[in-house]
C-alpha cells in the first residue's frame, strides 16, 4: 500500500511538473486586432492593439525563436534548438498540441489557401507540411539550410540560405518542381506582379547590396535593384514595396517597378516589418522597440521585450 501511494505521489508530481512547463498564458480576445512582437533574447511575446495599448505579454517557457499564426485563434511556436513545436490557442492561452520536429526548425509559414503549416528544417534540409491540428502530411528534401518561404498560386518557394538554389515545390504535395539559381546567403522574398524579389545578407565579408528579381514562372533573372546594405525583409502594401536593409537600419519604399520613393533610418539592427492598422511597423532588435511609421517617417515608438525578431498581425 505504501509503495502504491508513493507511486501515485510521483505520478501526481510529474503531472504538476508537466503542467508547470506549459502553464496557460493570458487570454487574447478573439475580436481584438493585434500586432505581436516575438522577442527571442529573453523569449516572450507582446500583444499590442491598434492604438498601441499592450494587451498582454506571454513570458515564454521555452527557447522559442519564431512563430506563425494559424487562422484567427492559434499560434505555432518553434525553436531552432528545440525538438518540437507547440500550438497554443490564443483565446485560452493554453497549449493545444505538440509537434515532434527534431532540432533545426528555421521558419514556419501558415497558408490560408492550403490550410497547411510549412516548417523548414536546417538540420535535415527539409520542408514539412502539417495540417492545422499538427498532423504531418508530407516532407520534401530541399537545399542546404532552408529558411525564407512564400506560397504563391499553387507553388511554395523556398530560399536555401546556405546554398545557391531556390526550391520550387507544389504547395499541397511538396513535390519538387524546379530548382533555380540564386545568390549565396539569400534571405527574404516577396512576389511583385509576375516577379519574385529576393534579398540577402551577402557572402563572406562582402555584404549584399542588391535585390534580385526573377521571372516567377521560369526563374530567369530579370534585373537587380541596388539597395545597400543587406536587404532581408520585404512587405507589399497596396502599390508600394517596403524593403528593410538590415545592415544600414534603413526602411526603403519602392514602387512596383523597383524605383525608390523614399528611405528612412529606423531602429537598431532591424530584422522584420509588418503592416498593421494603416502603419508600417519596424522592429529594432538591439534597442528592443517597435517603430510605428507611415511608410516614410517614424510616427512613434514603444518598448517591447528584448530582441524583437518577428512581427505577427491579426487584423479582421
Amino acid at each position: 500500500m505504501i509503495v502504491r501511494f508513493k507511486l501515485l505521489g510521483i505520478m501526481f508530481l510529474s503531472s504538476l511538473l508537466v503542467a508547470c512547463n506549459h502553464s496557460a498564458y493570458s487570454e487574447i480576445d478573439t475580436q481584438t486586432d493585434f500586432i505581436a512582437s516575438v522577442n527571442i533574447q529573453e523569449p516572450s511575446i507582446d500583444f499590442i492593439d491598434s492604438k498601441g495599448k499592450q494587451l498582454a505579454v506571454w513570458p515564454l517557457a521555452e527557447a522559442y525563436s519564431g512563430a506563425t499564426l494559424i487562422g484567427d485563434d492559434r499560434i505555432l511556436l518553434y525553436g531552432h534548438d528545440l525538438e518540437h513545436a507547440d500550438i497554443f490557442q490564443l483565446s485560452t492561452g493554453k497549449r493545444v498540441t505538440e509537434i515532434e520536429t527534431g532540432e533545426g526548425t528555421t521558419n514556419a509559414l501558415y497558408d490560408e489557401q492550403t490550410k497547411l503549416v510549412y516548417l523548414a528544417n536546417s538540420w535535415a534540409n527539409t520542408v514539412s507540411a502539417y495540417d492545422e491540428n499538427g498532423q504531418e502530411r508530407s516532407t520534401q528534401k530541399v537545399g542546404k539550410y532552408p529558411m525564407s518561404m512564400i506560397r504563391y498560386n499553387h507553388q511554395l518557394f523556398v530560399v536555401n540560405f546556405k546554398d545557391t538554389m531556390l526550391s520550387v515545390l507544389d504547395a499541397k504535395t511538396l513535390q519538387k518542381q524546379h530548382e533555380w539559381k540564386i545568390p549565396a546567403s539569400s534571405n527574404g522574398l516577396v512576389v511583385v506582379n509576375n516577379e519574385l524579389w529576393i534579398g540577402g545578407h551577402g557572402s563572406g565579408s562582402t555584404p549584399n547590396d542588391n535585390v534580385v528579381r526573377l521571372n516567377i514562372k521560369t526563374g530567369d533573372m530579370l534585373k537587380k535593384v541596388k539597395l545597400p546594405m543587406m536587404p532581408i525583409a520585404f512587405l507589399k502594401d497596396n502599390n508600394a514595396i517596403y524593403v528593410l536593409s538590415h545592415g544600414e537600419n534603413v526602411l526603403h519604399k519602392l514602387d512596383t517597378d523597383g524605383k525608390e520613393i523614399s528611405s528612412k533610418e529606423v531602429g537598431a539592427n532591424p530584422f522584420t516589418l509588418a503592416s498593421f492598422s494603416g502603419h508600417i511597423i519596424v522592429a529594432g532588435y538591439d534597442d528592443h522597440k517597435i517603430y510605428w511609421t507611415n511608410g516614410t517617417e517614424v510616427e512613434r515608438s514603444q518598448t517591447v521585450g528584448t530582441g524583437p525578431f518577428q512581427l505577427l498581425v491579426r487584423e479582421k
